[in-house]
């Protein structure tokens, strides 16, 4: 058996053609339900990437709960978001549910859904949840990197990041 093998166990796909949004609302839900302490680690998260938002709370919506964000203007639900917030609060909080902090993590285009500097402030949130993973990262976007140590990176290009 390799050592990676529980890695591999907690692995993840997700991709366009999922239903993106599958049991996120239900987990950060129980994150404020239950406070749990990767709560906080979303939140700290959330600030890495920039966004103004934090988990506020749960709201009974039929027969389960429904997170909220305090934000700026108040408190939302996450049908309020903007598709590039929840893209990102996805990946973040796909990484907690699946214990994805210490498995290697293969992520491909991330500024697609959120522009050159979003995806280069979701690498910093993913790094600020994983900070001792390996993050394998497919861009044309070298904005991505700017914001990481670059002595922690290897490019496949010469270095041209």
């Amino acid at each position: 058996r390799s050592t990676l093998d529980g890695a591999f166990t907690r692995s993840h796909r997700s991709s366009a053609s999922d239903d993106k949004y599958m049991g996120t609302a239900a987990f950060l839900a129980e994150l404020v339900l239950l406070d749990l302490p990767d709560r906080a680690r979303l939140d700290a998260a959330l600030a890495a990437a920039g966004s103004h938002k934090r988990l506020a709370g749960a709201q009974r919506v039929g027969a389960g709960f429904a997170p909220t964000f305090s934000g700026r203007h108040g408190e939302v639900g996450l049908h309020a978001l903007s598709h590039g917030e929840r893209d990102v609060l996805r990946v973040l909080a796909t990484m907690l549910r699946f214990d994805l902090t210490v498995a290697p993590i293969f992520i491909d285009l991330p500024e697609l859904a959120v522009g050159p500097s979003g995806g280069a402030a979701l690498l910093g949130a993913m790094r600020t949840l994983a900070p001792d993973a390996q993050i394998v990262v497919a861009t044309h976007c070298p904005e991505a990197f700017r914001q990481l140590d670059r002595a922690r990176f290897v490019t496949l290009d010469g270095g041209a990041a």
